[in-house]
């Protein structure tokens, strides 16, 4: 059965669709007030399901979820950007933050099955900002258009993370966290054409399994996975490799790690490049 909007409404017990405020999602017209008012209205009713069909929705604007929602569902149809049931977000912009959930008392919000993408090379900023008590990101995209972008997905200060098979390619960070407790990562394909895959700092119970990690290029230090001021970091099932740097940059790793409590198991990890020193580097005064 296929879902329309009305069918959808049925199935689902009638969440907010993004066409019912306005949206277009034909990839010309902007689709950012469209899309801002069903966020407001997702905002204002907590325990809700705001719902993207088959489009690309593009925004010249910045999306917030505003105040302290609890609850709230962000879902799309598909995340093959090339399919015609997809369901994209396309940011045209240069702003700091695209999508951006600001307020730490924000609760409960899962996004699945959806592409975040910017397609303006001069974009700097971070695509995805969440700051969330209980995270849920399955069968999601994040793009960049090259390696200029700060961050695919930051979720510092993040405490209950889940993030599953999800891709995320270039930006210089393609997941970024300062400050979280409890992460898990888990069956995602992480490709950084600027400086790390997965940088982390200062967290808490991160682990990372079943993943890829891969092409790294840059002209500074470069890691598929950074960890440092960690306390517990579990890295297991996989995959690191195609870290390249250049003649003269300085020595890449696919892990670096300081702080308390590594675990290593069961990974492959194959380095290329001219100043490959060592798969994974520990840095002094680090224990367990």
């Amino acid at each position: 059965m296929s879902l329309t909007k009305a069918s959808y409404s049925m199935v689902n017990g009638a969440p907010i669709n993004v066409l019912d405020h306005g949206a277009v999602g034909d990839g010309v017209a902007d689709d950012t007030n469209a899309i801002q008012n069903a966020l407001t209205y997702a905002a204002s009713l907590n325990g809700c399901i705001v719902f993207f069909p088959p489009g690309v929705y593009k925004c010249d604007g910045v999306l917030t979820l505003p105040g302290t929602p609890s609850g709230i569902s962000i879902e799309g149809s598909g995340r093959d950007n090339t399919g015609l049931s997809s369901s994209r977000i396309v940011y045209s912009g240069t702003a700091a933050a695209f999508f951006s959930l600001p307020l730490l008392n924000t609760r409960f919000i899962s996004i699945d099955n959806i592409s975040f993408e910017s397609t303006n090379v001069a974009f700097t900023g971070r695509l995805v900002r969440l700051n969330v008590f209980n995270l849920s990101i399955s069968r999601c995209d994040f793009r960049a258009a090259n390696d200029q972008a700060f961050a695919l997905l930051d979720i510092s200060q993040s405490v209950g993370v889940k993030i599953s098979t999800s891709y995320f390619r270039l930006g210089q960070y393609c997941i970024y966290g300062v400050g979280m407790t409890t992460v898990l990562i888990n069956e995602c394909n992480i490709g950084s054409h600027g400086s790390f895959g997965v940088w982390l700092d200062g967290s808490q119970g991160v682990t990372i399994q079943s993943c890829a990690l891969q092409e790294s290029q840059t002209q500074e230090e470069s890691n598929c996975i950074r960890a440092v001021n960690m306390q517990g970091l579990t890295v297991t099932g996989c995959w690191a490799g195609d870290v390249i740097t250049d003649a003269g940059s300085p020595a890449s790793y696919q892990i670096t790690f300081s702080g308390d409590g590594l675990n290593v198991t069961g990974n492959y990890l194959n380095g290329d490049g001219f100043n490959k020193q060592t798969s994974i580097l520990i840095i002094a005064a680090s224990q367990g």
